[in-house]
C-alpha cells in the first residue's frame, strides 16, 4: 500500500519563546562550597506553556556548575547545582537557552566567610502529637535547624525519613524559615512506634529523632453482662451485683464512662416484671453496676435485658436465666 505525501500534515515545531528564573537566586554559602538549593529555570513557548526538550546552558562567572547543560523536562524546567568560587562577595551565574536567541537569565549568590553550617547536635526534631490513630491520625514533624552557636539557620533544606511500614511522609514544602523551622507530616496505616529522623542539606544527620506511636483504638461494639444475675431468695438482694459493660468486637471492656445503661426484668412465660432497685445506672470505666436488685416473686426463669437508651448502636443484651426461690 502506498500513502500519498500530500495527505500527511506534520505538526509545526514549537520554539522556545521565554526563559524565567524559578528558584535558587540570593543564596549564601561558604567560598568553594555547593549552595544548599539548586538553580532552576523554566522554558516556555509563545503561548506560555512549559516546553520540554529545550537545551539550557548554565554559565557561572565564578565557581563551577553541574551539569553545565541540561534539557528541560515535561514541566519545562531544568536545574543545576552551583559550587561557589573562592572569592568573598556576590557571585553571578548566567543561564540561557542554547541557540534560541533569548535574553540571558542571571542568578546571584553571596560567598560569605565562615558561613554558618547546620549543627547536627544543636538542631532538633519534634512530633506533635506524639501518638496518632492508624489511618486517620496526622502528626506534624517540626525540624529546627541551628548552627554551631545555637542560632536558627534559614534557607536550609530538610529531608525526613521514618522507620516501619505503611507510612505516608510528607516532606517540608520549603527550606527553613527565619526561625530555622521546616515542617512535614506523618501518617501511617500500620500500628507501631515510628522513629522520624532528618537530614539537613543532604549531608548533616540531625542527632535528635522523634517517635510517633501509631495506635488502633478499640471501638465500642455492644453491651455484655460481665456479672450475671445469680439465684436468690424472694425479696433477697441479688449478690454479687449485676454488672453490664460496654465492650469491643472482641469482648474486651471499653473504658468509657457516662454511658447510661437500663435494665428490664423479663419472664419466659410472660412479659416484663417489676423489681426493686435502681433500673438505670451509668458506666464508670466502661462498667455499670446495679447493687441491691430485688424480685418479690418466686420464679425459675427470670432474666434481665440491658439497653443503652442514648446509644442505640450498642443494641441490647439478655442475661442468663436465674431463679427466685420462695
Amino acid at each position: 500500500m502506498a500513502c500519498g505525501g500530500g495527505d500527511l500534515v506534520l505538526p509545526e515545531d514549537t520554539a522556545p519563546a521565554a526563559v524565567v528564573a524559578v528558584h535558587g537566586s540570593g543564596q549564601n554559602g561558604s567560598p568553594g562550597s555547593e549552595l544548599p538549593e539548586p538553580v532552576i529555570v523554566k522554558v516556555m513557548d509563545d503561548q506560555e506553556r512549559p516546553l520540554a526538550g529545550a537545551r539550557v546552558a548554565f554559565v557561572p562567572r565564578e565557581g563551577t556548575v553541574s551539569p553545565d547543560t541540561a534539557v528541560t523536562g515535561a514541566d519545562g524546567e531544568a536545574s543545576a547545582r552551583w559550587v561557589l568560587g573562592e572569592a568573598i562577595g556576590t557571585q553571578r551565574m548566567d543561564v540561557e537557552v542554547v541557540a534560541a536567541g533569548l535574553a540571558v537569565v542571571s542568578f546571584t549568590a553571596t560567598a560569605v566567610e565562615d558561613a554558618p553550617r547546620p549543627s547536627a547536635g544543636r538542631s532538633s526534631v519534634a512530633a506533635s502529637p506524639a501518638s496518632i490513630e492508624a489511618g486517620t491520625g496526622l502528626s506534624v514533624i517540626t525540624v529546627t535547624v541551628r548552627d554551631g552557636r545555637g542560632e536558627p539557620l534559614a534557607g536550609a533544606s530538610v529531608t525526613l525519613a521514618a522507620t516501619g511500614p505503611g507510612n505516608v511522609l510528607l516532606q517540608p514544602s520549603a527550606p527553613t524559615d527565619a526561625d530555622g523551622l521546616a515542617q512535614g507530616t506523618l501518617q501511617s496505616v500500620v500500628p507501631g512506634a515510628k522513629v522520624v529522623s532528618a537530614v539537613v542539606n543532604g549531608e548533616v544527620d540531625v542527632t535528635e529523632t522523634a517517635t510517633v506511636t501509631v495506635v488502633v483504638t478499640p471501638k465500642p461494639d455492644r453491651l455484655a453482662f460481665v456479672v450475671q444475675p445469680s439465684n436468690t431468695e424472694d425479696e433477697g438482694a441479688i449478690d454479687p451485683p449485676v454488672s453490664v459493660a460496654v465492650v469491643d468486637e472482641g469482648g474486651d471492656v471499653i473504658a468509657e464512662s457516662g454511658v447510661v445503661i437500663h435494665l428490664e426484668l423479663l419472664r419466659s412465660n410472660g412479659g416484663p416484671h417489676d423489681f426493686e432497685g435502681q433500673a438505670t445506672q451509668v458506666t464508670v470505666d466502661g462498667i455499670a453496676v446495679f447493687p441491691g436488685l430485688r424480685v418479690d416473686h418466686d420464679h425459675d426463669d427470670f432474666r434481665f435485658r440491658a439497653t443503652a437508651p442514648d446509644r442505640p448502636e450498642l443494641g441490647s443484651v439478655e442475661s442468663e436465666t436465674f431463679e427466685i426461690e420462695d
